[in-house]
């Protein structure tokens, strides 16, 4: 009898402790979100900073930057899109005649993206900037008229012709 009477006093002690007690250092506050039924972790320590940071941009002397158009073909005043691809996280801008891109995107293989509208004459650039913006690689854009180097057949897609 006695030992279940300290075993029920054992019981009540543990269940009559105060469930709004404030949390240990070693456990994050659990509060609700107004508006939302998932938990909101107050203590949860973010991520550090300086583990994202990218180091300063050096100039690379040979950054293996590809430069392609889309279509292989532009016609004059219909869009292009130019991609700058390189295997290095570089920092740099990929201009097409006036409009431009700095921003980078992918990695590896990382890529920049310009579109706009083919003109007469076009030239795709890409420059690195800690290269005191020397270009990397440059590229004439071949404008012409509809893609007749593409064969016409019954195939479903077309073909360059050999």
């Amino acid at each position: 009898m006695r030992r279940s009477l300290a075993l029920g006093l054992v019981f009540l002690e543990g269940c009559s402790r105060s469930h709004d007690a404030a949390p240990t250092p070693s456990t994050p506050a659990v509060a609700q979100a107004p508006d939302s039924a998932a938990p909101v972790v107050a203590n949860a320590s973010a991520p550090d900073a300086a583990a994202f940071a990218e180091a300063a941009p050096t100039c690379d002397p040979s950054p293996g930057v590809f430069l392609f158009t889309s279509p292989m073909t532009p016609v004059a005043g219909a869009p292009l899109r130019v991609m700058a691809v390189s295997d290095k996280p570089l920092v740099g801008k990929l201009a097409v005649d006036a409009a431009t891109s700095e921003v980078r995107r992918g990695g590896p293989p990382y890529f920049w993206i310009v579109e706009t509208t083919a003109a007469a004459t076009t030239n795709a650039t890409f420059t690195q900037r800690a290269c005191a913006d020397t270009a990397a690689a440059t590229s004439p854009v071949s404008v012409g008229k509809a893609n007749a180097s593409l064969s016409t057949g019954t195939g479903v897609w077309l073909a360059r012709g050999t």
